[in-house]
Parts: structure tokens; C-alpha cells; sequence
């Protein structure tokens, strides 16, 4: 599950882990700008990104049980996540 609403707190007693998966900003600009979906194209989409990482992911870094900096190629961060040892709340 993915994803980030401001309330969502009080739904990470339902998961065995929460797993904050990062990047460095100038990765995520790099990111936006290539895909498809036409938001990151414009320079307020930028602003907006660079602003919401810097509001919000440390909130969401407060929360997590564990963070993966998704710098690495897909397939090294699957096998990161998929090797983060369970934990019993």
C-alpha cells in the first residue's frame, strides 16, 4: 500500500511495518519530469514537490519503522523491502 493523507496515522497499526521510501530531491524533480503524467512538467509542479518533501517527509520519517532510499535500481529496493525483518506491535 502506498500513498500519504494527513491522517494516516491511525491506520499504521494495521500493517506489520511502515516503510518510508525516499529519495533525494533533485532524484524525485529528475522522476516527475519523465513520466507520463503531464504534473511535474511545470515549474509550480516542481516548487509544489520541492515544498511537500520538505513539509511532510519528515512527518512521514517520525512514522516509519524503517526508510529505504530508492536510489538503487528497481529490483535492489524490491529486494530491501522484501528483506526488512517483520516486527510484533
Amino acid at each position: 500500500m502506498a500513498g500519504c493523507i494527513a491522517n494516516q496515522g491511525v491506520l499504521y497499526d494495521r500493517f506489520d511495518k511502515v516503510v518510508l521510501l525516499s529519495a533525494p530531491i533533485d532524484i524525485l524533480l529528475g522522476r516527475v519530469s519523465r513520466r507520463d503524467n503531464p504534473f511535474g512538467s511545470r515549474i509550480d509542479d516542481r516548487t509544489k514537490t520541492t515544498s511537500d518533501v520538505v513539509a511532510f517527509e519528515p512527518v512521514l520519517r517520525r512514522g516509519a519503522d524503517d526508510e529505504i532510499v530508492t536510489t538503487a535500481p528497481i529490483a535492489a529496493v524490491v529486494s530491501e523491502v522484501e528483506n526488512i525483518p517483520a516486527i510484533v506491535r
